[in-house]
C-alpha cells in the first residue's frame, strides 16, 4: 500500500468514525438526558476520531504480509487502544465517573456499538467497491 492509498483510507476511516461517533453521542445524550450539546464535546469527538483513524495504522502497517490470525490480533489491539483512549478522554471531560461503574459500563457498551457500526460500514463499502471492480473486470475480459 503506497502513501497516497494510506492517506485516502485513513481519511475515509476518519469520516466513518466521526459520523458513527456523532450517532453514538446522540445515544449518549439520550441515556443521560442531555438537552444542550457543548461545543467542547463535539471538539473532543473530532479529536478522538482523528486519533482513532491514526491508531488504525496499527492495522494497516504491513497489511499485505499478514496472516488472518495476525490481522485479527491487530484488530483486537486496535480495539483496546481505542477503548483506553476513549475512557481516558471521557474521564478527563467528565463523561464518566469511575466512582459510578454504570457510567463506565455504558461508555464501554457505547464504544462497542460504535466500533461495530464503523467496521460494518467499512466492510460494506469495501464489499461494494470490490463487487463493482469485479463486474468491470468480468466485462472487460469477457471476450
Amino acid at each position: 500500500m503506497d502513501f497516497k492509498e494510506l492517506i485516502r483510507d485513513l481519511t475515509e476511516d476518519f469520516f466513518v468514525i466521526f459520523t458513527c461517533s456523532i450517532l453514538g453521542y446522540i445515544i449518549f445524550m439520550f441515556l443521560y438526558d442531555i438537552e444542550f450539546v457543548p461545543l467542547t464535546d463535539l471538539f473532543v469527538i473530532f479529536i478522538l476520531s482523528i486519533a482513532m483513524s491514526l491508531i488504525g495504522l496499527v492495522v494497516y502497517f504491513g497489511h499485505s504480509k499478514l496472516t488472518r490470525s495476525k490481522l485479527i490480533i491487530r484488530y483486537i489491539i486496535h480495539f483496546f487502544i481505542g477503548l483506553a483512549l476513549l475512557l481516558s478522554a471521557a474521564t478527563y471531560v467528565g463523561w464518566i465517573l469511575w466512582s459510578m461503574p454504570i457510567t463506565v459500563i455504558r461508555m464501554v457498551i457505547l464504544f462497542c456499538g460504535v466500533s461495530i457500526s464503523v467496521h460494518t460500514t467499512l466492510f460494506i463499502q469495501t464489499k461494494l467497491l470490490s463487487d463493482k471492480l469485479n463486474a468491470k473486470l468480468k466485462e472487460r475480459y469477457k471476450d
